[in-house]
């Protein structure tokens, strides 16, 4: 065992020499630091988003404004936003989701405050009442709805709601799973 630790500690002593670079003696090496914007990426449009989009699944809550009889979907109404990483190099923003009926599916990306979101659904007819519903939700994300999340006693909220209509919206509170 001494003389492999004795051959390990030599080899080492010599390797590590090996990587000193060539200088003659007394001489300094300078090393060239790059200033930290100069080896960042450049920010993405969701980099201007809270990570708390990202960070959860969403599910509705509330739906419409002044109307109290609004019908809201049982199992509720879901979305989920991810980041999607692209072989190539750039990223894609994707969401998933739940009507009350059809799957919604898509992609989508942060301008300021709206969400401009590229919607497509499965085709099932679930009823009057579930199919008003899900036109409802589909119109506020296809029109590429402002959000806003806010927090409320350690709960989050997300609300998408139509631009300059501040009585149309959706309401989402943050969940562990969907």
């Amino acid at each position: 065992m001494f003389k492999f630790c004795l051959v390990f500690m030599l080899t080492s002593v010599l390797l590590l020499a090996a990587c000193v670079p060539d200088q003659a003696p007394g001489e300094t090496v300078e090393v060239t630091r790059l200033p930290l914007t100069a080896v960042a990426p450049p920010p993405s449009p969701i980099d201007e988003a809270p990570n708390v989009l990202l960070a959860h699944n969403w599910q509705l809550t509330a739906a419409g404004g002044e109307a109290d009889d609004m019908f809201l979907p049982q199992p509720p109404a879901a979305l989920h936003f991810t980041v999607n990483p692209d072989p190539n190099g750039s990223e894609g923003y994707s969401f998933d989701g739940f009507s009350g009926c059809n799957t919604l599916f898509g992609s989508y990306v942060v301008l300021e405050e709206s969400l401009v979101m590229d919607v497509g659904q499965t085709e099932q007819d679930c009823g009057a009442d579930f199919m008003a519903f899900e036109n409802y939700m589909l119109a506020i994300l296809r029109s590429s709805p402002t959000y806003a999340i806010s927090s409320e006693n350690g709960e989050f909220f997300l609300i998408l709601q139509l631009p300059d209509n501040e009585t149309e919206r959706l309401v989402f509170m943050a969940v562990a799973g969907v």
